[in-house]
């Protein structure tokens, strides 16, 4: 009884710490009237599940900073884009809209003798090494810190697989509210439309990413997920593709197709993988 009045109160100070945290990134933002402290606001979760440990004088260990299960780092990179693969391939033959020319004549025109095709390439590459791996260990590790390494543990303890991937998957689309409402982080034509598929979107990715987290054992496939999710469609596909009104809402974190397909592939996994059965002997749930 007493270890479960604990984790409420853990829960409520990590809510409260990193929500001041955010609100001061979010000025940040406001103040410059761009996403240039995205980074600022992604570290907050961590930054308040590191500070809620602390406070409550909890072992650092049980965010499971371990390499468990290394499969698991291979699926934490690829599974995201099994749902964002196909909706850019089916947007490009039905829109004609790939390659995006301008953004293209920007980089060979900075760059003497680079085509357009070889463009294309050092853009993949290194955004598929370098761009997935710095953002593993800064931002995405930043926020995964605080949902899943901190938040699913706490909450599993006392609820099921899918109430605790629900109401983390909740929890982390009203945090996202601020910096759609009031930066320019939304890039989508409806904010309304937007915010309606980018929630569906976020919660069944709660549900994805509380699987891995039980599956691997570990923090960082996490991390790559959430690295690949955000590097592949914000910095590679979407710069790529020629934006019309009907494919923006199709594509991208606000788009019906990501957030549909997104649900589709969460049910597929853990469905067959029997993932919904919450593995309560492992250490981090106890945390």
């Amino acid at each position: 009884m007493q270890a479960s009045t604990d984790r409420v109160k853990q829960i409520i100070v990590f809510l409260v710490v990193t929500s001041i945290l955010s609100g001061v990134a979010l000025y940040f933002m406001k103040q410059s009237n761009s996403i240039e402290y995205i980074i600022l606001y992604m570290l907050c979760p961590g930054l308040g599940a590191i500070t809620t440990k602390l406070l409550f004088k909890d072992s650092l260990k049980t965010f499971a900073f371990g390499f468990n299960k290394l499969k698991y780092l291979a699926v934490g990179y690829l599974l995201p884009l099994a749902y964002i693969l196909p909706i850019y391939f089916s947007v490009w033959i039905f829109f004609d809209n790939f390659p995006n020319s301008e953004y293209l004549s920007q980089l060979t025109s900075a760059v003497p003798g680079l085509t357009e095709g070889s463009a294309i390439l050092l853009i993949v590459g290194t955004s598929a090494t370098i761009g997935v791996l710095g953002t593993a260990v800064t931002g995405a590790l930043g926020e995964e810190l605080g949902w899943r390494g901190f938040l699913v543990p706490k909450l599993l303890a006392f609820n099921s697989f899918h109430k605790t991937s629900l109401l983390v998957g909740v929890i982390w689309a009203f945090w996202h509210l601020p910096i759609i409402l009031y930066t320019p982080y939304f890039t989508g034509d409806n904010i309304y439309f937007g915010i309606a598929c980018h929630s569906i979107l976020v919660i069944s990715l709660s549900y994805l990413l509380t699987w891995l987290y039980l599956k691997s054992q570990s923090i960082w496939p996490v991390c790559l997920f959430h690295a690949s999710h955000n590097v592949f469609m914000q910095q590679v596909l979407s710069p790529l593709t020629t934006n019309t009104t009907d494919s923006s809402f199709i594509t991208g974190d606000f788009g019906i197709g990501i957030a549909l397909l997104s649900c589709l592939v969460t049910f597929l996994v853990i469905k067959l993988s029997g993932g919904a059965k919450a593995e309560k002997t492992f250490p981090i749930t106890q945390s």
